[in-house]
């Protein structure tokens, strides 16, 4: 809830303040980092957690890594040295500064950084202390954000130098937390005689995810590019804004996929398939239909979201918002079959159906952005939104599907249910709206007559159909409260 309140304050003041165009550079910049650390990370910081999790003193293991990590940093300077070199950073970066790449560039580590000394923190069992430094500083972060933009100062050098600020102090109160329990560790176990073990076994770990991470990061990298290339950054500023809007309603049900996650590792473990099968079938739904509740309303009341967060200047971004609404139900459903997936142990099929969608979704996005003298439809935000929702789609009722055979479950009920359940709260969301429109509601007023209006029609609809939600009438009568 934090989460989603800072993230709204970032979004609300940060593209009103840049206009479209500078937004645009911003997010494509930081994005374009963001993909390419999670390509270099290729499931290493996963591992790094698993292994210290279990070896708290094993300072051959710490050292390590951290020297890795290290190494990667120098690795991605010396390419970004290499192109500067060779005069290629307008065609990797079109319309871009230097300083505003290094900046990302720098930002993308800090980040990477920050999210590794995080899962240090929780191997350690230091997760209280952790997380409550990570909002202290996610609310500073909303404060300064709030501060700059009232005093008018709020510009695309502030908006690094902000996001800077605060990965650094993350990386130093995270990095006291650690250091703290490490004093004693360090010195347990030798460097020299741990370093070829450990980095034997996260090449045995990690090896198997390297094509599936490179996939990820080109299609990712590649979306942006072609939309950046053949659009222009306004495109890109309203597709930026509009993904991370819909990343808002995605926090409410992925906060709640870990602990399922763990439930369905623990009847694996057991054997118990039957319970495999009844934690699918009864939180599937649930958390689906958690997810179109947020993201039907926003659809439908896309222009006023994006007239508070954006202001006038990004009206245009309104269609690719309504689109891009609807993604976070797909991605809790492709939460839950992933998670499913690693708890029984099928990272081969996860990986082989990742990189048949990503493939997928790379040509048909050059088909989508392409000028349309290169036989392309010229779709820029609205159609790169389309484009990552289908193939979303795609890709999750495939895993779906697999996941339905393994456990002996229905897929056409699983699949009836995602479509029967957004076009009825589209439609409630739409019809809403529309009612108060008629009486001459508009903007702010009429997102909160409307929101009322709706969260009441979609608790009526569940409660005489308890099966939107997996539920039936006899899990209602059990609530106690």
């Amino acid at each position: 809830m934090f989460g989603a309140l800072f993230t709204f304050v970032n979004i609300s003041l940060i593209p009103r303040a840049l206009g479209p165009v500078a937004y645009g550079n911003f997010d494509f910049l930081v994005t374009f980092f963001q993909q390419l650390t999670e390509f270099v990370d290729s499931g290493t910081s996963i591992f790094f957690f698993n292994k210290l999790s279990h070896r708290n003193a094993d300072a051959g293991l710490i050292r390590t890594y951290a020297e890795y990590v290290v190494f990667l940093l120098l690795l991605t300077f010396c390419g970004l040295i290499v192109i500067w070199s060779f005069g290629w950073g307008q065609w990797v970066w079109p319309k871009q500064e230097w300083r505003y790449i290094l900046l990302a560039a720098l930002l993308g580590y800090l980040a990477w950084v920050s999210e590794i000394l995080r899962k240090v923190v929780d191997a350690f069992g230091r997760t209280i202390s952790g997380e409550s430094l990570l909002l202290g500083l996610r609310g500073l972060g909303a404060l300064a954000v709030a501060m700059l933009f009232w005093g008018d100062w709020l510009s695309l050098n502030t908006a690094f130098a902000k996001e800077l600020v605060i990965s650094g102090l993350v990386i130093i109160g995270l990095g006291s937390i650690s250091l703290r329990y490490w004093n004693r560790s360090l010195a347990q176990s030798s460097f020299s005689s741990r370093r070829v073990e450990v980095l034997r076994e996260l090449w045995s770990y990690c090896s198997p995810l390297l094509i599936y991470a490179l996939v990820g990061a080109v299609s990712g990298i590649a979306g942006r590019w072609l939309l950046q290339h053949y659009a222009g950054p306004a495109e890109q500023g309203f597709y930026g804004l509009s993904f991370r809007v819909a990343a808002v309603s995605f926090l409410f049900t992925s906060a709640m996929t870990q602990l399922i996650m763990r439930e369905f590792a623990r009847a694996h473990g057991a054997g118990d398939t039957d319970e495999l099968r009844r934690l699918f079938r009864r939180f599937s739904p649930l958390l689906y239909t958690l997810a179109a509740y947020f993201s039907s309303f926003i659809c439908a009341q896309a222009e006023t979201v994006v007239a508070i967060l954006g202001g006038n200047k990004f009206a245009a971004a309104s269609p690719a918002l309504m689109i891009m609404a609807l993604s976070p139900m797909h991605q809790t459903y492709g939460q839950m079959n992933g998670s499913l997936l690693f708890a029984t142990g099928q990272t081969s099929l996860y990986r082989n159906i990742g990189i048949l969608s990503m493939v997928l979704g790379l040509v048909s996005t050059w088909f989508i952005l392409a000028p349309k003298n290169y036989g392309g439809l010229a779709g820029g935000s609205l159609g790169l939104a389309l484009n990552l929702v289908a193939v979303q789609f795609f890709a999750v009722n495939l895993q779906l599907w697999f996941n339905a055979k393994r456990l002996q479950l229905n897929f056409r009920l699983f699949l009836l249910h995602q479509i029967v359940v957004a076009a009825l709260f589209v439609f409630l969301a739409w019809g809403s709206s529309s009612m108060f429109s008629h009486y001459g509601l508009t903007g702010i007023a009429n997102f909160m007559a409307s929101g009322f209006s709706y969260s009441l029609l979609v608790a009526l609809c569940i409660w005489r159909v308890p099966r939107l939600i997996g539920w039936s009438r006899a899990d209602f009568k059990q609530l106690t409260f």
